[in-house]
């Protein structure tokens, strides 16, 4: 759901008994669980955390970090190399069994970023830090609420 819209709708969890009829053969469909993250400093306690509730769920997890690029740079030009940021993300996440996909993308502006690229009514982990002020984190997961996704916000401790 797009800014400027108010419908919202609930989730609807069924769960379905063999009657002996004919079912159906079911599609492919897992459920996919996005991470945000802010900044890479929050990637190990939020990937473990995401990590054993996709396990649980058999869902995917998505990640995504979106690299902020300065004007005075070309955008194709980040100061740290896509395929760097790329490979510390799947090194982490590849200390679970979990299915992971880690997207990077080059940007201007982090939050319209992150609005752009997941599907509607995502279900979303923001990691978040408590500070007096509101954080960039804070910020964007009251925006993806109002974009009508379900978003998970979690404190976790950075692991240095």
């Amino acid at each position: 759901m797009k800014p400027g819209t108010t419908a919202a709708r609930d989730v609807d969890i069924q769960a379905s008994v063999s009657t002996g009829l004919p079912v159906a053969a079911p599609l492919d469909v897992r459920l996919e669980l996005n991470v945000v993250l802010g900044e890479l400093k929050h990637a190990p306690g939020i990937l473990d955390l995401a990590a054993s509730l996709a396990s649980g769920l058999n869902a995917r997890l998505n990640v995504h970090f979106a690299q902020v690029v300065s004007y005075a740079l070309p955008l194709r030009c980040p100061p740290v190399p896509v395929e760097f940021t790329e490979r510390s993300l799947l090194e982490l996440a590849a200390r679970h069994k979990v299915e992971t996909r880690a997207n990077v993308y080059l940007c201007r502006d982090r939050s319209e970023t992150i609005r752009q690229v997941l599907k509607p009514e995502s279900f979303v982990m923001v990691s978040v830090e408590r500070h007096w002020w509101p954080t960039f984190e804070e910020r964007l997961a009251k925006l993806l609420i109002q974009d009508g996704h379900r978003v998970l916000t979690v404190n976790v401790p950075n692991h240095h």
